[in-house]
């Protein structure tokens, strides 16, 4: 996400600090005091990646807040009171406490992480690393098959026919509404060999937040409501507050 963005900031959780991130304040050579921007801030109208969030000090974490709910940042310090735009999108990356997710817990316990600022993020995705000796050795296979191509041997498609062989059985495979994984990485394979130029991904997402405008529509309006009704007030009864 960092390189397709048109704007953006990378960081790491385990060296980035609360100035590093929002702002701070510096001493000019005439004895004048200066703001220098952080990455939320650099960031602006565009994407901040933070990896190893969980590496990150809660103390460090806590700044996050008001950029994340209020799209700014607040100082006021040694005389200077300013407010500086963070319109940016977080995308933060965590791994579960001892390298395993306990299903038995919330996200929030697995991450280590304070229930205020994970709540500020949209979306969460978990990613769950199931030890399967099938398919640990297809993707063992395919990642070999990949590194075999650069000599110049057959590839993963070429050993299943054509393209056209692969639709048909990933369509075949596909009539219960599931897609068997080693046709997966079978078209996957295939398709690493020509990868979408980042210019070209770059291009297509700059011109979609340019001039599409999607519509909410009344019936998902209806879903969405619903939802949080149900969060606020629990069909057993309990109120959440």
């Amino acid at each position: 996400a960092s390189h397709i963005a048109e704007r953006s900031v990378y960081v790491g959780g385990n060296t980035a600090s609360t100035t590093g991130l929002t702002v701070s304040l510096t001493k000019e050579a005439g004895g004048e005091v200066g703001i220098e921007a952080g990455a939320l801030v650099l960031a602006d109208q565009g994407v901040c990646c933070i990896d190893e969030f969980d590496k990150m000090a809660k103390s460090n974490q806590d700044g996050l807040l008001e950029a994340m709910e209020q799209q700014q940042i607040s100082i006021a310090k040694a005389g200077v009171v300013a407010s500086l735009p963070a319109r940016c999108s977080v995308i933060a990356a965590a791994n579960p406490k001892n390298g395993n997710y306990n299903m038995g817990k919330t996200v929030a316990e697995n991450l280590a992480m304070a229930t205020p600022l994970l709540s500020r993020f949209d979306l969460v995705f978990i990613l769950r690393d199931r030890a399967d000796l099938d398919q640990d050795r297809m993707i063992s296979s395919n990642i070999m098959d990949l590194y075999r191509q650069r000599d110049g041997t057959r590839t993963v498609t070429d050993q299943c026919g054509s393209v056209e062989a692969l639709s048909a059985a990933m369509e075949e495979d596909g009539e219960g509404g599931r897609v068997s994984l080693s046709n997966r990485l079978r078209w996957v394979a295939g398709f690493q060999r020509e990868p979408l130029p980042a210019d070209l991904v770059r291009d297509y997402i700059s011109y979609a937040r340019e001039y599409c405008r999607p519509k909410m529509t009344q019936e998902a309006a209806t879903v969405l409501k619903d939802y949080f009704m149900n969060l606020r007030y629990p069909p057993d009864g309990t109120n959440r507050g």
